[in-house]
Formats: structure tokens, sequence, C-alpha cells
């Protein structure tokens, strides 16, 4: 009888443990159920007046979990320059044309051009 009483606090927690990584993964579907609450979700600053996400993909990086987020923001280019500040990019093209190759790899681009890069 006493056996049994020992048995269950693994299955507690193996069930705990269940819970906790089924209910995070559903967390983070939600966080990005809408382009635009995506956005807000990973940088902490919501979209300026006029613009709206038209795509997102996130590819993870490397071995510890970190994930780099690409973004299609479209409206008028000065909506656009006044997000660019907001959540601390900074300007660099040369970084954003050499990124335009991993961004094709998880995200269709089709005939964009890049005007200006962060």
């Amino acid at each position: 009888m006493e056996k049994q009483r020992r048995s269950y606090p693994w299955i507690i927690a193996v069930v705990a443990i269940f819970l906790f990584f089924f209910l995070g993964k559903q967390a983070q579907k939600r966080r990005f159920d809408s382009a635009d609450r995506g956005f807000f979700a990973v940088t902490g600053v919501g979209l300026p007046a006029n613009l709206r996400v038209a795509s997102h993909a996130s590819d993870r990086n490397d071995n510890l979990f970190r994930t780099t987020h690409y973004w299609i923001v479209q409206g008028p280019i000065e909506s656009l320059r006044e997000l660019a500040p907001a959540p601390g990019f900074e300007r660099s093209d040369e970084d954003a044309r050499g990124e335009l190759g991993n961004v094709a790899r998880v995200m269709p681009l089709g005939d964009a051009t890049l005007l200006e890069g962060y």
C-alpha cells in the first residue's frame, strides 16, 4: 500500500511537466495568431498608424533557443521611418541585404526589393 502512495508524486510531476510544455506552446501560438500582435509581443512596440504587418516568419538560429524574427511591414514610407527607431532598430542596409537569403528561406518574398534595412 505504501509503494502506491510513493508513485503518485511521480505521476503528478510528469503530468505537470506535460501541461507546462503544452500550455507554453499554446501561448506561443496565440502570441502570433496575428502578425500585428506578434510584432508587439516581440518588440514591445505597437505599430504606428497606417502600418500593418503583412507577413511574419521566424527561424531558430542557435542551440540556445534564440529566434530571429522577420517581418514584412507595409504602409507609407513616412510611417515606416517612424517605426524603425521605436524598438531601437538602427539603419543598416548592408546587414539587411545580407539577411535576404535567410528571409527567402523562411518566407516568400516574391518581387520585393530592399529600400531601407534595419
